[in-house]
């Protein structure tokens, strides 16, 4: 376990109830020293790239579509540009599809679009809307 900021930080994949590793990191994993808190967000934002999203998306039980493709895109440039959380219907329209995109798309996961869009954890309250 390493640490970031006074919040313990897990590599990926891991148990996140138990605080258990569920299996070895992969290369690809190490050689990058990618860290995860211990809900499953990437810490460090730059290290995300499209090879990790499709990693991250297969591992979600995810195949990336153009339409998934484009909300990842306008999650991460939306979050980017408000420095913070972006509305999740701001970032479908940004995306030019339906408001509720997320939901049709990522069938109400927008946890998985957070994580697989590389974004660090938006805080509790926030992941409540993400469910």
């Amino acid at each position: 376990m390493y640490h970031h900021r006074n919040y313990p930080v897990y590599p990926w994949p891991f148990h996140a109830y138990q605080g258990q590793h569920s299996q070895t990191l992969s290369p690809h994993e190490i050689l990058l020293g990618l860290r995860f808190d211990r809900d499953g967000y990437l810490i460090d934002l730059d290290k995300w790239d499209e090879g990790l999203a499709d990693y991250l998306a297969e591992r979600a039980g995810w195949s990336l579509t153009p339409q998934r493709w484009a909300i990842i895109h306008a999650l991460r440039a939306s979050y980017k540009q408000q420095g913070g959380n972006p509305s999740l219907r701001h970032v479908c329209h940004c995306a030019s599809l339906d408001r509720h995109c997320i939901d049709t798309y990522f069938d109400m996961h927008g946890r998985d679009v957070w994580r697989i869009a590389g974004l660090p954890n938006p805080g509790e309250e926030a992941q409540a809307y993400l469910q």
